[in-house]
């Protein structure tokens, strides 16, 4: 099976941020996104949502 688009591995995800304090801030999108929550959507799928919705044009 292949990956979906637009999708890293935890394990990339990981180094990206590797090095970093666990007080370090990071945001999402320009600033303007809010975490909500990870959702599992398949055996090793998921799902990082936020509280805004928005459109992709």
């Amino acid at each position: 099976m292949s990956r979906p688009e637009k999708t890293i591995t935890v394990g990339e995800l990981k180094q990206h941020i590797e090095g970093l304090p666990d007080n370090a801030e990071i945001f999402f999108g320009s600033g303007d996104l809010t975490f909500y929550r990870v959702k599992t959507r398949g055996d090793d799928l998921h799902q990082i949502e936020f509280n805004e919705l928005y459109e992709v044009e």
